[in-house]
């Protein structure tokens, strides 16, 4: 009726869209309905802590929504973080920002005031409390991949109750305005950019109804146009431009377009765009919005032309797009110029968007390959995470929720070098196997870093959650001191020993820096090689199902069993290409069965050329039944990846990529060709077989595990972790005594036959593989070995000789049991050592042994 009147909230939330122009018509019945659903629920608009206790339907909903109900969010990398979490991070963030400002006997005050909303004595008093409100009106924070605004939300969560406690000591005769201060808060300290409008607009209605909660009557909304704003937070360029040059301009006079803005004080055309894009912030009228947008928008466009110079096509082209909102660039140093006058953000804060190259579309990184934050095999959030570094003062804190490989990732080195260089850590908190995304399976982990270049030889905070099941509420466990989930970790950081490294800390340090130091070399590239990468070694399901009648599943293509080889009737040219090949069933321990059941076909890059095989008919007319399937680098008939030869043919120790419980490194002397399941070393710096016994010892597994790359408890033997193992290289004389070792175990593991009826082959080549143990802890720490007199290689020498040079297997089970018999005598100097090892053993080897 008349006299029904709506409020007029402005802020845009109502603004008219494309699909409000189109006609719908829905029957009062659908409405109904509706409304009946929803009045099964308690909504609230009052946004929900996660410590509250009565909690109904509240706008943290609509993150959900964004998650899962628009379009492809999953293959944008997008997962919605748990609230606690949020909450979590907000506040750490803001207690190590005010921490920076403050002294160190405010510190725990602070935490006080932030984490548990408790005024300590120390901040009662006027001029302290003063300071620190001070503090809070101040600070600067940014989410560079915003999403739905849950963590702007909980800045603002943190910002309103640390505020609200304050008040009383920093203003007690003033009524407290909890909407004033929202807006306050708002408008001067909160900052959002994301790549999709629909969060942006997600993120605006959040911050509307947290407005709207705490006004007493219904009051324009203001606008956030120029506050949570769409764009690409990882380019600021255009077309070749370096478009973070405009900002310099931005302090001149204004062009005559800022003339034109209806109904402002005429002054406004003297002062600069930060001033518009304050008063905006406020503006209720409608025309008037129009009006100052299109100002705001024209001035930009006029700075960018008189920073540029001239009118190329790609300024041309510039000048169509809304700078303010587009999905190609963001200028981040003219929206938010206010910021970058003072140095940059004092937070940045984001769950940023997880997409790992090879996984996604080529086409997504395309665009990215001119940043100097890009390498291959990167995940996007890695570029996140250092462009985030570059939006921050010179003591600004980054506070990120991402995937916990970063420390080990190849991809992530440029990142890993730039915390290094340009950071402090303060906390990084792993949580390993529990995932805390209800959406997806990913292994995540909270960092907090402050931007420093020059702390050097400090300890930070790292916990762990022990493998195993754990819940959702043990992950918010970790956020307290006293989980027995948790293990809590004070590693060390020196900078230069971490700068062109993986990351991996533990409480191992010590034994760590001991194990790398006095002369060990490292594996180079060019003695580690991957096995072959096939376009298809057999036939899978989906292909199968391409391809139709007369194909099954399981069928060889460039992996062919016996039968199927005898099948195509080779000639003798043709067998040239054919290679005995190897699987997992093959490589054990120490050993690599000889049995071979598998042949490859080997075809290398000179075989991309479709006439390539015209002299090989037989296996043409093979491989071309094939062909639809093949999505090779080399095709029609060339591996995808063919590697150099002279790693399958010659002497190799083959380790296997992904190993559950123990690292396994095989010997191997014969021709063997492998799939890139496995790494192949090959060095003439050492005796190989040395090398394997060196590889298979517990003290290299300790060092895999604590510094290697472990996916869960499983050891990922890639590249990178076999070239960080520092190789000790002892004597020739020793290294042969471990290589005669490695030959009895090798011997042993093969040898079907009982070396003896009294005790199994088994327990005989665990003896061996204890002597080596024992060895490579004289040749790695030989004066905490020798000071227990528990050394054993010169005693070794004298008894272990080579069974190498001998002709027949009765002749080397013969001495191997000789061996085996004299060391298990109980006057024996090998045997009583190594049992004075598990009760005389330093703490460095116990530690060891134990893990």
């Amino acid at each position: 009726g008349d006299n029904i009147k709506i409020p007029y909230l402005n802020g845009g939330l109502f603004d008219r869209d494309d699909i409000d122009k189109k006609d719908v018509d829905f029957p009062y019945a659908y409405f109904f309905e509706l409304m009946e659903f929803f009045g099964m629920y308690n909504f609230t608009i009052d946004e929900n802590d996660p410590d509250d206790a009565e909690i109904g339907v509240d706008p943290e909903m609509l993150g959900h929504i964004f998650e899962n109900l628009l379009e492809d969010n999953k293959d944008k990398g997008a997962f919605y973080t748990p609230k606690e979490i949020v909450q979590y991070m907000s506040q750490e963030s803001i207690a190590q920002y005010l921490k920076t400002y403050t002294d160190e006997s405010l510190h725990s005050a602070v935490d006080e005031l932030v984490k548990k909303r408790r005024v300590d004595d120390a901040l009662q008093d006027k001029e302290t409390a003063l300071k620190v409100h001070q503090l809070l009106c101040n600070v600067k924070v940014c989410d560079p991949a915003i999403g739905s605004g849950a963590f702007p939300m909980g800045i603002l969560n943190v910002l309103y109750h640390s505020r609200l406690l304050l008040y009383g000591f920093t203003n007690p005769t003033q009524p407290f305005s909890p909407a004033a201060v929202k807006r306050e808060i708002i408008q001067n300290n909160i900052y959002g950019v994301d790549i999709e409008k629909g969060a942006i607009d997600i993120a605006r209605l959040r911050f509307w109804l947290s407005i709207v909660v705490d006004s007493e009557k219904p009051e324009p909304l203001p606008n956030f146009d120029y506050k949570f704003m769409q764009g690409d937070s990882l380019r600021e360029s255009f077309g070749g431009f370096d478009l973070s040059r405009i900002s310099s301009r931005l302090r001149g006079g204004q062009s005559k377009s800022m003339q034109l803005v209806m109904g402002l004080d005429s002054n406004l055309s003297k002062q600069n765009l930060l001033r518009l894009l304050r008063e905006y912030f406020s503006v209720t009228n409608h025309t008037q919005k129009n009006s100052m947008r299109c100002a705001i928008n024209e001035e930009v466009k006029t700075l960018l032309r008189n920073s540029f110079g001239g009118t190329t096509s790609s300024l041309e082209k510039l000048a169509q797009i809304d700078c303010s909102s587009n999905q190609d660039f963001f200028l981040w140093h003219t929206w938010f110029k206010d910021v970058f006058d003072k140095g940059g953000f004092d937070i940045v804060i984001a769950n940023p968007p997880y997409l790992k190259e090879g996984r996604i579309s080529k086409s997504l990184f395309e665009k990215y390959k001119d940043s100097p934050y890009y390498m291959g095999k990167m995940d996007l959030w890695y570029m996140f995470a250092c462009k985030s570094l570059d939006l921050l003062n010179d003591k600004g804190v980054l506070c990120y929720i991402a995937t916990n490989n970063w420390v080990t990732s190849f991809g992530a080195r440029i990142l890993r070098n730039k915390v290094i260089k340009e950071t402090r850590i303060c906390t990084l908190i792993d949580f390993g196997a529990l995932m805390v995304f209800e959406s997806a399976s990913i292994q995540t982990m909270v960092m907090l870093f402050q931007k420093d270049n020059h702390s050097d030889d400090y300890q930070f905070d790292l916990r762990k959650i022990k493998s195993g099941k754990s819940s959702e509420r043990d992950a918010i466990g970790v956020f307290s001191e006293n989980s027995p989930i948790v293990e809590y970790l004070k590693p060390r950081i020196k900078r230069n020993s971490f700068f062109d490294s993986t990351f991996t800390f533990n409480q191992f340090d010590s034994i760590i820096e001991l194990i790398q130091t006095n002369n060990k070399i490292y594996l180079t590239d060019s003695e580690i090689a991957q096995g072959i990468v096939f376009p298809q070694d057999t036939l899978n399901k989906k292909n199968t199902a391409i391809l139709g009648n007369g194909f099954s599943e399981g069928q060889g293509i460039f992996v062919l069993s016996d039968n199927e080889l005898k099948s195509l009737s080779l000639n003798k040219n043709e067998s040239q290409l054919i290679k005995p090949y190897y699987t997992t069933s093959q490589i054990n321990r120490y050993v690599t069965s000889s049995n071979n059941f598998l042949w490859a076909i080997y075809t290398d890059s000179s075989f991309k050329d479709e006439h390539s095989l015209d002299k090989y008919p037989n296996i043409k007319k093979h491989l071309d039944a094939f062909l639809p399937i093949f999505t090779s680098d080399n095709k029609p008939y060339g591996l995808h990846r063919a590697r150099k030869e002279k790693f399958f043919i010659n002497e190799k120790i083959i380790a296997l990529r992904k190993c559950v419980d123990h690292p396994i490194f095989a010997y191997c002397d014969f021709e063997c060709y492998l799939s890139q399941t496995f790494n192949m070393i090959q060095t003439t710096r050492l005796n190989q077989k040395y090398l394997t016994g060196l590889l298979n010892s517990k003290l290299i597994e300790f060092w895999l595990k604590n510094q290697g790359k472990m996916q869960g408890d499983n050891f990922q033997l890639d590249k990178e972790p076999l070239q960080q193992i520092p190789i000790a290289v002892p004597s020739k004389e020793t290294q042969q005594l471990i290589a005669n070792i490695v030959d009895y175990i090798i011997y042993i593991k093969s040898e079907s036959k009982p070396i003896s009826n009294l005790v199994s082959n088994l327990f005989i080549s665990e003896l061996f593989e204890k002597i080596i143990d024992c060895c490579v802890f004289e040749i790695y720490f030989p004066k905490h070995v020798v000071e227990k007199e528990l050394n054993l290689i010169e005693y070794a020498k004298t008894i272990i000789l080579p069974i190498a040079d001998l002709s027949s297997d009765e002749e080397k089970t013969t001495k191997v049991w000789n061996v085996f018999s004299t060391i298990k005598k109980t006057d024996n100097e090998i045997r009583n050592r190594m049992e004075l090892f598990s009760l005389r053993s330093p703490e460095i080897l116990k530690t060891i042994i134990e893990s």
